[in-house]
């Protein structure tokens, strides 16, 4: 009797491991930990990657964590980590390389994106298109390395020599962020600076440093601006014109025991949708304000009927007359029909507004203040030496002058 309950028992016993064993076999996870190198703890295709963990109905109890540049994700997962890369969506993993994998883990690092595509994160409102950046920005984001969030706040990576630097434009104003790390890939500061303001009126300062030196017992100091000089301007450049067109000026000096008194100032010219097409250096004796024109529209003339003539485009521009005896005579000529003229770095007629048409094989001048409007013979060539477009203006009786461009225009066409 005891015999067959045994039997009984036993039998019992293997139906159970054989209905059971498939149970366990399903109930049972293993513990599995993903972890990221050299990235933010916010870093959107980090979020990306926790995010499809998330929506895989084999993965449970997902927890993240941080540690000196690492990001990490454990979860509890039904087989091994080669087989949840296997089920991950493409869409994810191509923003990631493998490192190391095995059973229980797998360790990842970033990859410099070729595309420029952002990640598509659930529940993201704060990404904007690219291309409203392209359209809009007076800097050009329309290729970049990557993303990362600040705060909520979208910020574009540009990778350089020097390293990366994070850029974001909104409403007119372009911010960059530069991260410091130490070597252990912590991040020991961040610092933010404003690059462009295009939104503000003419005149607007930002980026004012103003820092007092002390070298040797002997005080100095050092000071630098920006300043929104001009925009809404048509600006032609290497035979391209840009018609949205801002300039911004960067003004610094500094006086100090060794260098003494050292001035800087350089108009920088950036088109809308393009970034930076033109750099002029100034004489820092001059107001920036002065250097621009901010419309293209004609200036009303005087009631001269002998200024005749047209504005002609191909004019518009730099022109420099280099005097073998070491003398620099430049034309400005601006497409609003009024000039500027200089020796050297020095305004000529300060203080004066100066007109131009061009009328045939005659340039018309006139300055408020001049007795008359002064007619000048005038050719357009291309200069041979150079293999510059030029032009040739009377000087005074049969002396010549020849202005080369130094706007890196094309040489005339006949």
């Amino acid at each position: 009797m005891r015999k067959k309950a045994n039997i009984f028992q036993t039998g019992m016993l293997f139906t159970m491991l054989v209905f059971f064993s498939p149970l366990y076999l399903i109930a049972q996870s293993n513990t599995i930990s993903i972890s990221v190198i050299r990235v933010e703890y916010d870093n959107p295709y980090f979020l990306l990657l926790k995010g499809s963990l998330q929506r895989n109905k084999n993965v449970t109890s997902v927890k993240t964590g941080y540690e000196q540049g690492t990001a990490k994700l454990s979860f509890s997962f039904t087989h091994n980590a080669q087989d949840l890369w296997d089920e991950l969506p493409k869409s994810t993993k191509d923003y990631f390389k493998i490192i190391t994998i095995n059973d229980n883990g797998i360790v990842l690092e970033r990859k410099n994106p070729v595309k420029e595509e952002t990640p598509e994160l659930k529940n993201n409102t704060t990404t904007s298109a690219k291309d409203d950046d392209c359209r809009n920005c007076y800097f050009n984001l329309c290729k970049y390395d990557g993303i990362k969030t600040f705060q909520g706040v979208v910020y574009k990576a540009i990778n350089y020599d020097e390293g990366t630097f994070y850029y974001n434009c909104d409403n007119g104003i372009l911010t960059r962020k530069v991260i410091t790390v130490n070597g252990y890939g912590v991040t020991t500061g961040i610092t933010t600076d404003t690059i462009l303001m295009s939104n503000v009126p003419i005149g607007t300062t930002w980026h004012v440093i103003n820092t007092k030196l002390n070298f040797l017992g002997s005080e100095g100091y050092s000071r630098l601006k920006y300043t929104l000089v001009g925009k809404g301007l048509t600006t032609t450049v290497n035979g391209t014109t840009y018609k949205d067109v801002i300039v911004v000026n960067f003004f610094q000096k500094s006086q100090d025991i060794l260098e003494g008194v050292v001035a800087t100032s350089i108009n920088y010219f950036y088109a809308k949708g393009v970034g930076l097409i033109k750099e002029e250096k100034l004489n820092p004796n001059i107001e920036p304000l002065s250097t621009i024109h901010v419309s293209n529209k004609p200036v009303e003339l005087p009631n001269l009927p002998e200024m005749k003539g047209v504005i002609d485009p191909g004019l518009v521009g730099t022109w420099v007359d280099k005097d073998p005896s070491g003398f620099i005579y430049t034309y400005k000529f601006y497409a609003d029909g009024t000039y500027e003229t200089f020796v050297g770095s020095t305004l000529s007629y300060n203080g004066s507004k100066c007109f131009w048409r061009l009328d045939g094989g005659y340039i018309n001048l006139y300055c408020t203040g001049w007795p008359k409007v002064y007619r000048q013979e005038f050719q357009k060539i291309n200069d041979a030496a150079t293999g510059k477009r030029a032009i040739v203006i009377q000087f005074k009786d049969t002396e010549y002058r020849t202005y080369i461009s130094e706007d890196g225009k094309a040489t005339w066409t006949k």
